[in-house]
């Protein structure tokens, strides 16, 4: 369970029976080295289980430890207290079974596009340099990038940065994404479009769930709402959980955005968790 900003425990999200895949529990992280002997409490006894299947966004102000959480997952930064794991097993580095998305799209500005996508499986050494191009091609396609495999990152708008990203993201078949605020330097025409095209990618038609598990961080509620099946919003100093909602809206979803934005289940519920943000300021 988690607690609300005024200390009662807040409802705990539907999670539907089944076996998580990620979880944080009791996690706690604390930064040193600051100067002056200095230390930063960055997230104190965070708890959150992810199903096999989920997409969860968590939410919150700068400082609230979001990419922090993210970061553990990775692999990349170890708890002060608690533990962190994936199928059961603690997180002592970075994982096969994850792929991670960073805010900026982060492309090598000296290889082309495709080469850009390949970065991931070119640790796999049991695939050959064509089976490398074939399945980046693959990917590009289905990111509506197939006639700019040749290119240079620099000749592709920031939107089609992006895309790239995406299919770098996903080339290597991740059951779990990792995304930092992929869309979150996009303007709201661009970041729309991409947010369907993403959907469109991880919903399986006929299903009720993304084909991936997946952690999301954002400062946009219309992005974690139209996304995710859950939102955890999260509160600074330290960073600490107020809220697990579930976000009751049926999937498919990428073809509809507009219908859902301007739903009253869309509404009422961007409304909750803006007044639990909002609340969250006076409790820091």
């Amino acid at each position: 369970m988690t607690t609300s900003v005024t200390g009662e425990v807040a409802p705990k999200a539907r999670t539907e029976a089944r076996e998580s895949v990620l979880a944080a529990r009791n996690v706690s992280l604390t930064y040193g080295g600051l100067g002056g002997g200095r230390t930063v409490e960055a997230l104190r006894e965070v708890n959150i289980e992810v199903p096999k299947g989920q997409f969860v966004a968590l939410v919150g102000a700068s400082g609230c430890g979001k990419t922090s959480l993210l970061n553990m997952f990775a692999g990349l930064v170890e708890p002060t207290e608690g533990e962190v794991v994936i199928d059961e097993q603690p997180v002592r580095g970075p994982s096969n079974k994850t792929s991670y998305m960073f805010a900026r799209d982060g492309l090598l500005p000296w290889r082309r596009v495709h080469k850009n996508v390949e970065l991931g499986l070119e640790a796999r050494t049991s695939l050959s340099r064509a089976e490398r191009l074939a399945s980046s091609r693959k990917m590009l396609e289905l990111v509506g990038l197939a006639d700019f495999e040749k290119v240079y990152p620099r000749q592709l708008s920031h939107g089609m940065r992006q895309r790239a990203a995406i299919a770098r993201t996903l080339v290597t078949d991740p059951d779990i994404l990792l995304m930092d605020e992929p869309f979150g330097a996009l303007d709201a025409q661009t970041k729309l479009r991409l947010q369907a095209e993403f959907l469109d990618l991880l919903e399986q038609e006929g299903s009720d769930r993304v084909s991936k598990t997946v952690l999301f961080v954002t400062h946009d509620l219309n992005e974690a709402i139209l996304l995710a099946d859950r939102v955890v919003v999260m509160l600074p100093r330290p960073g600490r959980i107020a809220s697990d909602q579930p976000v009751d809206l049926p999937r498919p979803r990428s073809g509809n955005l507009k219908e859902i934005i301007f739903s009253p289940e869309f509404q009422r519920l961007h409304r909750d968790l803006f007044d639990l943000l909002q609340e969250g300021e006076g409790h820091e």
